[in-house]
This record gives structure tokens, C-alpha cells and sequence, in this order.
């Protein structure tokens, strides 16, 4: 979630995924929080593969 190289987006990808899944488990329940945690990072690698906070990068 772009933390390679940066402290700061590390930190702000801990904090939003841990808020998540706190979300996740008073919700629905303990048990789902894993998956959706996986669901989320899978989606952010193929959305936006640079990370969220990254810069495109333009091809040649």
C-alpha cells in the first residue's frame, strides 16, 4: 500500500487497514475480518498498483 521508501504512507496504510478491520470485525463479526483485510489489499494492488497516495508513472 506504498509504504517502500516511506515511513509516513506506511504508517497511514497501518492506520487505515487497522481501522478497517476493526470496522469489519464489530460489524460482522471477528472471524471475517482476515478476508476482508486480503480483499482490500488485493483490490488497492490491482486498482491502483502504484499505492494510494503514489504518482503515476507514464509509460514510454
Amino acid at each position: 500500500m506504498n509504504g517502500l521508501g516511506s515511513i509516513e504512507r506506511a504508517l497511514l496504510a497501518a492506520l487505515f487497514l487497522g481501522f478497517f478491520e476493526t470496522t469489519i470485525a464489530f460489524t460482522l463479526g471477528s472471524q471475517y475480518r482476515d478476508v476482508f483485510s486480503l480483499i482490500i489489499m488485493i483490490l488497492i494492488l490491482v486498482i491502483r498498483a502504484q499505492g494510494l497516495l503514489g504518482k503515476k508513472v507514464r509509460g514510454r
